[in-house]
């Protein structure tokens, strides 16, 4: 199916489109608890990634990993999380939300109820004030150039807010930027191994 009249993904809202082809298109979620958080929605009417062929499929998954390096870049969160759900609304889209240890409901999922006392949110309000230049570029970036944009470099660091100690954070070692493994096909066989 090409277009339902009835599903919120297939209606195009000008207001938070950021980027789009043939394809698909990139969609900014205004969410104040989660600066960065955008979407990658497919614009024919599809509920599964098994409804495209391979070249769609290909094609979807390459601009949602370019829209997550883009995010991993200008933002620096400790966590990109991705889902496609759409048991809600299911029209093919995937959530690429950027997260800290410090935002509202880390470590849980950010449907979640928040774990923040005030002066918490407070300092996750100043957190994401200071952020909003980086979103704002990474938006600016995607309008111009696309998924498929050079990575910039981030001029100075994001001021950081205390992350809360929980038994699963406080023995964690956090690696900012872990270099990527070899793709299986261009490591040695074990026998050649040095």
């Amino acid at each position: 199916m090409a277009f339902s009249p009835h599903c919120p993904l297939c209606i195009l809202d000008h207001d938070t489109l950021i980027w789009q082809d043939d394809r698909l298109r990139v969609v900014r979620v205004d969410d104040p608890r989660h600066p960065g958080y955008l979407r990658v929605v497919w614009r024919r009417h599809a509920a599964e990634m098994t409804d495209l062929d391979a070249l769609g499929r290909l094609h979807l998954m390459r601009a949602v990993f370019q829209v997550e390096r883009l995010q991993r870049s200008l933002l620096r969160p400790d966590k990109i999380n991705l889902a496609s759900l759409g048991n809600q609304v299911p029209h093919l889209h995937w959530h690429l939300i950027p997260r800290w240890r410090s935002d509202p409901c880390f470590p849980d999922a950010i449907w979640a109820p928040p774990r923040h006392d005030p002066a918490r949110a407070a300092d996750w309000a100043d957190f994401s004030a200071a952020l909003a230049p980086r979103v704002e570029q990474l938006h600016r970036i995607l309008a111009t150039h696309g998924p498929a944009a050079e990575t910039p470099t981030p001029a100075r660091p994001i001021p950081a807010t205390p992350a809360p100690e929980t038994p699963s954070t406080r023995h964690a070692i956090t690696l900012s930027c872990p270099l990527p493994l070899p793709h299986p096909a261009h490591r040695p066989p074990p026998w050649r191994a040095a």
